[in-house]
């Protein structure tokens, strides 16, 4: 039986569930201690011209990076995860100053040569120094090059797209450059604070990064053996997350009611239904609101001035992920009840005789002319 929990390291509660939660490292930095350790290995006076550089300071003020970035066929996936990274600070001002340069690290087997880190520091550049959009074609054309999944301008998945530009920029800086091998060390749960800080220590043997510093933390995996009962709880890296955003059930539907009466002009309201209603509710709540009766009321979408389509009382309001009265939605008051199969032959005559255009001028006749003269057909 597997759980898993997420612990904070800083204030040791624990919130036991399902899925796979996260947990910061033991040890974490935050955005000043990464601007901080920019100047560790300089002295006073080179960290100094650093720090008051016009790159460095004055590319992060407010109302700096303010770039669009163009869509080339369907890359809004990749420019939202650009802009996101973009808008890290830390990360940003850790680029823009050049601190990239002194952590680059070509040989990694696991990086980009430091491909990825010169293309990104360069867009980044254009970003923050540039008032108007920019199309990032050139580090569109890279990232093709290293995961041809992206390859093309179709649409493709944020997520992964993030994921490969954090795991590529924290390699393509390593900071080591032999990896030393390392075992996973396990718990049985009564020692996780041990275990969190020896599983990171051991992590950041073969790992030394900005991203590492700004974006990583750890997952508590435990394994329970259903026979013996042996518990194993390990510790494993990751540098983003999943969540799942919440959705509301409810729908709103804009319709447009049109009255018996020829001197009541039409009045259009917003209702809002729960996903799993019908038209028959839609009918309900316009008969409640304007005091008539739902079984008189036809409901059509009109589209350039002609009856597209007739609602059934059993067509469902939510279907395949969208909103199906999405469209110019018009309820129509008749001084009869609607026969089951008007959505058929009847509602052609009401099609064919019934003008749109003017509803002011036509409605008045609109019952008889469904009547047919005499009769429903």
């Amino acid at each position: 039986r597997r759980s898993n929990v997420f612990q904070s390291a800083g204030s040791g509660s624990r919130i036991e569930g399902p899925i796979s939660l996260p947990c910061p490292p033991p040890v974490s930095a935050t955005g000043m201690d990464i601007i901080a350790s920019l100047d560790e290995d300089t002295s006073e006076e080179e960290a100094a011209n650093r720090r008051n550089a016009p790159q460095a300071q004055g590319e992060i003020e407010h109302g700096k990076g303010l770039c669009g970035l163009g869509n080339m066929g369907n890359t809004c996936f990749m420019n939202s995860s650009l802009q996101c990274l973009s808008n890290s600070e830390p990360l940003t001002r850790y680029f823009l100053s050049g601190q990239w340069k002194h952590d680059l690290n070509t040989d990694n087997a696991l990086g980009y040569s430091g491909t990825l880190a010169q293309e990104y520091s360069s867009l980044l550049s254009e970003i923050w120094s540039k008032q108007e959009s920019l199309y990032p074609r050139s580090f569109k054309s890279m990232i093709a090059r290293y995961a041809p999944q992206f390859t093309g301008y179709s649409q493709h998945d944020s997520q992964e797209l993030l994921a490969f530009l954090l795991d590529g920029l924290h390699e393509d800086t390593n900071k080591i450059r032999k990896k030393p091998p390392t075992e996973t060390p396990t718990g049985d749960g009564t020692n996780d604070a041990e275990i969190a800080a020896l599983s990171w220590e051991r992590y950041k043997l073969r790992n030394d990064s900005v991203v590492l510093d700004l974006f990583s933390g750890q997952y508590r995996s435990e394994l329970v053996c259903p026979k013996c009962g042996n518990v194993s709880v390990t510790f494993d890296p990751f540098n983003n997350i999943t969540v799942q955003l919440p959705q509301s059930n409810s729908v709103t539907v804009s319709v447009t009611f049109h009255a018996l009466d020829p001197l009541t002009p039409p009045a259009k309201v917003d209702l809002e239904f729960s996903r799993t209603h019908t038209v028959s509710h839609v009918k309900a709540e316009l008969a409640r609101r304007f005091m008539s009766s739902a079984s008189n009321i036809v409901l059509a979408c009109v589209w350039y001035s002609e009856f597209r389509q007739f609602y059934e009382d059993t067509d469902k309001i939510w279907e395949y992920g969208r909103l199906k009265l999405d469209d110019d939605i018009h309820a129509f008051e008749l001084d009869t009840e609607v026969p089951p199969d008007f959505s058929n032959d009847a509602s052609s005559r009401f099609r064919s005789n019934y003008s749109t255009s003017n509803y002011s001028s036509n409605y008045s006749s609109s019952s008889s002319l469904y009547n047919g003269g005499g009769g429903i057909y």
